[in-house]
């Protein structure tokens, strides 16, 4: 095998597109087009043996996809509703860190069972202090509300009951005692350097402030926390050496013999490979940890059998792997990211180190090229997330990339020598902790930089371009021939293309065709539509007259509107009316009791269209197609003078579809939020639409009593109103986990999955 051998590429691609396309649901275009591409590799004889593997690869990828949605569907399929988990928690807790979140406890469940119905699914828990004692491996019985999640989990749960079956046993409790007794021996370290070493050795970063973890991701070193690839090779190349001196050692005392020396590389592969083991149970098995491990698993497997082991091939190998295995970790950000990089490493580092060499000593060329490498391959990707990385990242990696090894060894020796001496494991973790000084160090000095700030713009037209320069930087340097040559290149070119719907779905997931709600950017106004049907919606306000409430519908193809509902009678909620109805049908009205009082040109388009109107108050329900609407607000008597007495008589919605729950309340001033306060219980909700577009007028009272992940606030860009006032962001900003503003993030879409699209630099916590 060629250091560059590419015979497994196309394998890797179809086993991972084959499993993307059918886990994420983007239908059986991309599968139709793999399909024929490998039928025209399998004609050619040239390329038979590979494409004829890349088709097995992906008819397993695909099989083990259908199988994973399968067992999750009796979870996905309660969402919305309350259930009884029976579930093994996945990770330790870490503590919430902001908005709803704080003072809860993050855990990650997979669930085997829901109210007695076996599945196998993943589940995250935002609980309250029983949870914090929570440990990878206990056994629990959970009851609560599964409401929608993003991300790779298929439900959430905030606040559920929970009983513990069984604590962890076997391999979960020694690594439970491992992971807490390495704790205790990092618990006298400095602030900022406690949760830095911990993540540098096991993975655990949830003590980390969140000003430190902004500065780590502006200085691109947040990887370092992360355990992955590169601590993998650390502890290989450490392993190898001490294992190669080892065996010399022993054989030069006649302690081991010749015969036994021949094969010292298969146990040299037998040892690491249980020693790759047993950090995985250390470190968990996340994305990047597992992509590393089956990379390990195929090098060791080389060693054994005495073949050259390289990089592409066991990447290739451990992507064909854990798409089979795992389709669920295979469509993880993490993980594509992890296997980007390493590509880039292995394919176009070298071409990049040889054009650094002509300026730079050999010395600094190689270093940089990896950082160059690894930091331009995932540049795109991070794109699709919160805009990436700051300017300084590849400086700062360069300038502490060398710490990654002193802080990894000697921090695993104090996790290792734990059990046996406490004060040797504390002095150890003390060393370990004070080489990983110099990151703290860098990751400050680099975001206080000039244009640390500066950040690749976020979203499909960031990740384009960005994915444009690095394509030209790469032809610019790239000088590796494969070794099939233009047919596998071919091959991979068209495979890529197929993947590129796909990108969008892992990372930002999007996809306005499974749309469930749409908070139309109107500008100035409230729009909002809920899918009701495949071309219809229960639509809440419209938005201004002459506005793109119009254009909104359209883009998310609504054809008919089951159900308008119009809050008040002012115009930046009921002005583009005429519009609407003359664009799509409307089957029914609902209005305000303001409304009523005093025909509006609103009410009286309505009327000269026949669309029926129903003045609405508090207890009305509808169920029309795939929505369930509830009204809290109005009472009877609440009919308003003034504008503020008619934006007090808003008409206050908690709809509910596809599992997602939408808390609208209008545009409630002072009065109308302490009388919805009044009678309000606490409430846990997916999304919530600020009152007022984030006026200065908001009711702590009732804020109080509501929990979201998304707080939206309508609103239009540049307005002359002061909204949003900085005093409701600070507000709401307490109660959701991220707050989001059409006017700087266009239309805000929770999709079918069901997760949070927006062009917004954000990815709502799930």
């Amino acid at each position: 095998m060629s250091p560059h051998d590419a015979r497994l590429a196309p394998a890797a691609g179809a086993a991972w597109l084959a499993a993307a396309c059918v886990w994420l649901g983007r239908g059986w275009l991309p599968l139709a087009g793999l399909c024929a591409v490998l039928g025209v590799g399998l004609v050619r004889r040239s390329t038979r043996p590979a494409m004829a593997l890349a088709f097995a690869a992906a008819l397993a990828g695909a099989l083990a996809g259908w199988g994973a949605v399968a067992a999750a569907a009796p979870v996905r399929d309660a969402v919305g509703g309350a259930a009884r988990l029976v579930a093994t928690v996945e990770t330790d807790a870490a503590p919430g860190v902001s908005g709803p979140t704080h003072g809860l406890w993050r855990v990650e469940l997979a669930v085997t069972s829901v109210d007695g119905m076996p599945t196998r699914a993943r589940v995250v828990v935002w609980g309250g202090d029983p949870w914090h004692a929570m440990l990878r491996g206990h056994r629990v019985a959970v009851e609560g509300t599964l409401a929608a999640a993003s991300g790779g989990a298929d439900a959430l749960m905030w606040r559920p009951d929970m009983e513990v079956i069984s604590p962890p046993r076997g391999v979960d409790a020694a690594v439970a005692r491992l992971r807490g007794q390495f704790r205790e021996a990092s618990g006298d370290l400095p602030e900022r350097l406690r949760p830095l070493t911990r993540g540098m050795v096991i993975g655990d970063d949830s003590g980390m402030a969140p000003d430190q973890r902004a500065q780590m991701s502006l200085a691109g070193l947040t990887h370092l926390t992360a355990v992955s690839g590169s601590h993998f090779a650390i502890v290989l190349v450490a392993m190898m050496a001490v294992l190669r001196l080892l065996m010399q050692w022993l054989l030069a005392l006649g302690l081991l013999a010749q015969r036994l020396a021949r094969h010292s590389r298969r146990v040299v592969a037998c040892v690491m490979g249980a020693s790759m083991a047993l950090l995985v149970c250390v470190v968990f098995p996340q994305p990047s940890v597992v992509r590393a491990a089956t990379m390990t698993a195929v090098i060791c497997a080389a060693l054994w059998w005495g073949r050259p082991a390289h990089a592409l091939p066991a990447l290739c190998a451990g992507i064909t792997a854990v798409a089979v295995l795992d389709p669920r970790l295979a469509c993880e950000p993490g993980f594509v990211m992890s296997a980007a990089a390493v590509a880039a490493i292995a394919l176009w580092a070298p071409a990049l180190a040889a054009r650094f060499e002509r300026v730079v000593p050999a010395i600094v060329a190689h270093p940089l090229a990896v950082c160059v490498a690894a930091q331009a391959a995932v540049l795109p990707l991070l794109a699709l997330i919160d805009g990436g990385v700051g300017p300084w990242s590849v400086a700062a990696n360069l300038a502490v990339g060398w710490c990654a090894a002193p802080v990894t060894l000697i921090g695993l020796c104090a996790l290792l020598v734990a059990p046996l001496s406490a004060p040797l494991a504390h002095l150890l973790a003390s060393v370990a902790g004070w080489c990983a000084w110099p990151v703290d160090a860098t990751a400050r000095a680099a975001s206080q930089l000039p244009g640390a700030q500066l950040v690749v713009p976020p979203g499909a037209w960031g990740a384009a371009a960005s994915a444009l320069a690095v394509a030209v930087v790469i032809a610019l340097t790239f000088a590796v021939r494969l070794r099939l040559g233009l047919p596998v290149l071919a091959a991979l070119l068209v495979l890529g293309g197929l993947a590129i719907p796909l990108v969008p779905a892992l990372f930002a997931h999007t996809g306005p065709g499974n749309w469930l709600v749409v908070a139309c950017d109107v500008g100035q106004g409230d729009g909002m539509l809920l899918r009701s049907g495949p071309r219809s919606a229960v639509v809440i306000d419209v938005g201004p007259e002459g506005g793109p409430a119009p254009a909104c519908l359209a883009r998310y193809g609504v054809t008919r509107i089951d159900l308008l509902v119009i809050t008040h009678p002012h115009a930046d909620h009921e002005g583009a009316v005429q519009e609407v109805i003359a664009q799509v049908p409307v089957t029914q009205v609902w209005i305000s009791p303001a409304e009523h009082e005093e025909p509006t040109a609103a009410t009286r388009a309505f009327e000269a269209a026949g669309v029926p109107m129903t003045v609405v108050h508090t207890g009305q329900t509808a169920v029309v197609g795939d929505v369930r609407v509830v009204v809290l607000a109005p009472d009877r008597d609440s009919v308003g003078e003034g504008s503020t007495g008619l934006n007090d008589a808003s008409v206050v919605t908690l709809s509910t579809v596809g599992g997602v729950t939408v808390l609208g309340l209008g545009d409630l001033e002072h009065e109308g939020q302490r009388a919805l306060a009044a009678r309000l219980s606490p409430l846990v909700v997916d999304v919530v639409k600020v009152p007022h577009h984030g006026s200065d007028r908001q009711e702590a009272a009732l804020a109080q009593l509501i929990t979201a992940r998304v707080a939206v606030v309508s609103v239009g860009k540049g307005n002359t109103y002061g909204h949003p006032a900085p005093d409701a962001l600070t507000l709401w900003g307490g109660r959701a986990a991220v707050i989001l503003r059409t006017d700087h993030c266009g239309d805000v879409v929770v999709v079918a999955g069901p997760a949070l699209a927006t062009a917004c630099p954000t990815d709502v916590a799930g």
